[in-house]
């Protein structure tokens, strides 16, 4: 029976959770398929195809597909999609580095063309639109990939400072014993804050210079 494409991304997704993306390698997803590398090409052009195409099977999960609450705020929204698919990167071993550098496939243009009509209706000229979304997932997929670190650090025991250090930095010092008290995630939702603080500040001064609609209610 012919492979078929969704096949090839699961097993390429089970593979990522078991070795890592240094560990995913084409031989290796045509081992694990039974089948030659080469066949693998009738499916995707490259590894940075397959690898865009198993961040969208990822990102395709039930949680990213819950639908929006309509009669929210257009920042509100924006917040959720942040906080979902946080958690979604989180929670599969090295998703974050296989999404660096990912471009969107035909199947994603209907979706980003509907996100950038939730932006552009709130007021965001769609350059600035654009530019606002890269920023947002840019800043999602950092905090992923620091707290997936962070925990292969712990995991191995390596301590943020030494005794020495600690004696020598004390306010750092204080600063790491603060932190070491917070929610796990506290650091994403900090800076999570910061952003859509610095957005609706955005569209604030859209709202001054008569470029934003009055209405910041978008369905």
């Amino acid at each position: 029976m012919a492979l078929t494409r969704e096949e090839i991304v699961q097993t390429a997704i089970g593979l990522l959770e078991q070795k890592g993306l240094e560990g995913l390698s084409l031989r290796g997803l045509a081992r694990r398929l039974g089948v030659s590398a080469p066949t693998l090409y009738w499916h995707f052009r490259d590894k940075r195809h397959l690898l865009d195409l198993m961040v969208e099977q990822m990102m395709a999960g039930p949680r990213s597909r819950q639908k929006l609450p309509e009669n929210i705020e257009w920042w509100e929204k924006v917040t959720l999609v942040m906080r979902r698919h946080y958690k979604v990167l989180i929670s599969h071993r090295d998703a974050p580095l296989a999404m660096a550098g990912k471009r969107p496939t035909e199947a994603m243009l209907p979706m980003i063309e509907e996100w950038l009509g939730l932006w552009t209706g709130a007021g965001f000229p769609p350059g600035e639109a654009l530019n606002s979304i890269l920023a947002t997932n840019n800043f999602v997929l950092g905090a992923a990939l620091e707290y997936q670190a962070r925990v292969a650090r712990e995991r191995a025991g390596t301590p943020a400072l030494c005794p020495e250090e600690k004696a020598q930095f004390p306010r750092l010092q204080e600063a790491l014993a603060a932190r070491r008290t917070q929610d796990t995630h506290a650091n994403f939702e900090h800076g999570l804050h910061l952003i859509i603080s610095g957005l609706r500040q955005r569209q604030a001064e859209l709202l001054t210079e008569g470029k934003a609609p009055v209405s910041t209610t978008t369905a």
